[in-house]
């Protein structure tokens, strides 16, 4: 009876040796192609802003446009205000989840495609020369806790949900528009914190061997 031998974990045939060329060849493009998509992530979210201050312009060309009550109290102008805030709030959740998006490539990268390219340089984790170690490096010098860009947004949409109340519950009467303005905007203001949480947990998972299950 003929016995079968394990196979190597790192054969040194000729053949292997290029198999194993090929693969470290296709994990690499993957993860040129990961860190890519990451670039066209961070445009997106450089461009959400400049989108945010043209939608205010037009709705600040809009204000004298409502006969001649030019008061914040009047209905067009209240209506005009809520979708500022609302707008705004939109704008800082897309911004918080292209971040998520990006730390979620990264996160893959580094625990999952990582590993899979220093096992088939053959060098160690623990030596100077472990390649693709920039992340590891930033994650260091990171840390755990929140970092202060992650932060304002739930702020910021905390403050422009308390601007209107101010406005339109202090100055002015409240009217119906503001049962569904406040309403809708402080669901806007819950959903803007629940995606910066999610945001900075993926952060801290970048290098982790478990990293947790986020929605």
């Amino acid at each position: 009876m003929v016995s079968k031998q394990p196979l190597s974990p790192h054969p040194s045939g000729p053949g292997n040796q290029q198999d194993r060329n090929a693969l470290l060849q296709a994990y690499l493009a993957e993860y040129q192609a990961i860190t890519t998509r990451n670039t066209y992530w961070l445009t997106l979210q450089y461009a959400l802003f400049p989108i945010l201050g043209a939608a205010v312009a037009v709705l600040a060309q809009m204000w004298n446009q409502f006969g001649n009550d030019s008061s914040f109290g009047s209905l067009p102008h209240r209506i005009i205000i809520w979708l500022v805030i609302v707008l705004a709030n939109v704008i800082m959740i897309a911004h918080t989840e292209v971040g998520w998006e990006s730390y979620d490539n990264v996160v893959y990268l580094e625990t999952e495609l990582r590993p899979k390219i220093v096992s088939l340089t053959g060098v160690s984790e623990k030596s100077d020369e472990t390649p693709l170690g920039y992340e590891t490096y930033k994650n260091k010098l990171r840390g755990k806790g929140p970092k202060w860009w992650e932060l304002p947004a739930p702020g910021v949409s905390l403050v422009l949900l308390g601007l209107g109340l101010y406005l339109f519950a202090y100055l002015y009467p409240w009217t119906r528009i503001e049962w569904v303005a406040a309403g809708m905007n402080f669901l806007l203001f819950l959903q803007t914190v629940r995606v910066a949480v999610k945001m900075i947990r993926r952060r801290q998972d970048i290098g982790s061997k478990r990293p947790t299950k986020t929605s």
